[in-house]
């Protein structure tokens, strides 16, 4: 595709997932749900829906899913690697962050809860944040 047509087409493309965001409607009605079950059915009402959970507490795959469809479909728009990578020194923080919180409070068996997508390589990040003393 030519240079002066790439940013058209991205610009279209962001526009048209932004219109698969969760509302702030949509996120009061699960807020408002009776139960986690009917807060789950309406969530998988939206994009979010094309990733089957097989449990109630499992919706955060639905979420991790859909993140990491958005930060494939992004990365495809954008020419220059480098910039994508800006993006992800926020997921990198939160990592950290968790990493360094839950050494110091209780030993846990591989990783912890953290953004799949980062800039840096998650195991070792690991192993620089739980291998020293803090």
């Amino acid at each position: 595709m030519a240079k002066n047509k790439i940013y058209p087409f991205a610009v279209a493309s962001v526009r048209a997932m932004e219109n698969k965001l969760l509302t702030k409607q949509k996120l009061m009605q699960m807020a408002e749900a009776k139960n986690a079950e009917e807060a789950l059915r309406l969530l998988a009402d939206t994009d979010y829906g094309k990733t089957q959970v097989r449990d109630v507490h499992d919706f955060e795959e639905m979420i991790q899913n859909n993140l990491e469809e958005s930060y494939e479909s992004i990365q495809k728009l954008i020419p220059n690697e480098t910039f994508m990578n800006i993006f992800l020194f926020k997921n990198d923080y939160h990592n950290i962050k968790v990493l360094i919180g839950k050494g110091r409070h209780a030993p846990h068996r591989g990783y912890p809860p953290s953004f799949p997508r980062t800039q840096l390589q998650r195991a070792a990040l690991y192993r620089q944040v739980c291998g020293r003393s803090h």
